[in-house]
């Protein structure tokens, strides 16, 4: 008889803080007082995404992408009632799958901000809440490694062999942790005119307790169209919430992660 294989509360832990990460972070920080001269009408709105609570229609949030520069975005996230109260920078300078970005949610008190301090290293530094301790951690700079929003040109880049059904793997930044996890994404079948994929743990243990993240994409435009997963913004408790985003985008041609 097949025995389940034993799973300790670690893995179960890191489990549950990767899909709160990725999520993105899947898009989408500065804090907003920081950015309190900042004029959104000066800036390129690409896409605007509503976060709804999964399987009810309650929204959680909305989220608007701006192109700030040709290598730059801003990601705004508003309360239902319209107050705004998280945004999140992006720079794609270094590379399109690993942006360099800054994150600060007012909610919960949470920011987190990863930046290159050499080469081939990484520096991130993370605050749970305003009270916390800044905790402070380097990773290396590594060829597989996906950050943030850059998994979406990473989806991008590598759109014809996911759709070929083949499966990729790719090391992803656990800013929380200061750590990587190694992820599978793979095509899975979808509605007409649509391309659909699961993101999730390469560890085969890890997928025993965890929620793959499910990402619809226009076939055409490559652009996506719904995320289904743990979101990445936190509620007043620091709680993060499964959610289902609908994206609605301004322009045809164009990367959510990098405006293209």
């Amino acid at each position: 008889m097949f025995k389940r294989p034993a799973i300790n509360l670690t893995v179960i832990k890191l489990a549950t803080r990767w899909l709160s990460v990725i999520a993105l972070g899947f898009y989408s920080g500065l804090s907003i007082s920081d950015n309190s001269k900042h004029t959104l009408e000066d800036e390129k709105l690409l896409a605007v995404g509503k976060a709804y609570k999964q399987n009810t229609s309650t929204l959680l949030y909305t989220e608007k992408h701006f192109l700030t520069d040709s290598n730059a975005k801003l990601v705004v996230y508003y309360e239902p009632t319209g107050e705004e109260f998280a945004r999140k920078t992006l720079d794609y300078s270094l590379n399109p799958t690993t942006p360099m970005f800054k994150q600060t949610n007012q909610r919960s008190g949470e920011s987190v901000e990863v930046s290159l301090i050499e080469q081939n290293t990484l520096s991130i530094a993370y605050q749970k809440t305003q009270d916390k301790p800044l905790n402070n951690s380097r990773i290396p700079l590594q060829r597989s490694l996906v950050v943030d929003a850059g998994f979406d040109n990473f989806i991008n880049q590598y759109w014809h062999k996911l759709i070929a059904r083949e499966a990729l793997d790719f090391d992803y930044l656990l800013p929380t942790r200061g750590r990587t996890i190694s992820l599978t994404i793979s095509n899975t079948d979808c509605e007409k005119n649509f391309e659909c994929f699961e993101i999730y743990p390469t560890n085969a243990a890890l997928n025993l307790v965890v929620k793959n993240l499910k990402l619809q994409y226009h076939s055409k435009t490559k652009q996506l169209y719904t995320f289904k997963g743990r979101g990445n913004i936190a509620d007043h408790r620091g709680k993060y919430t499964d959610v289902h985003i609908y994206y609605t985008h301004l322009f045809e041609h164009h990367s959510l992660a990098q405006g293209h």
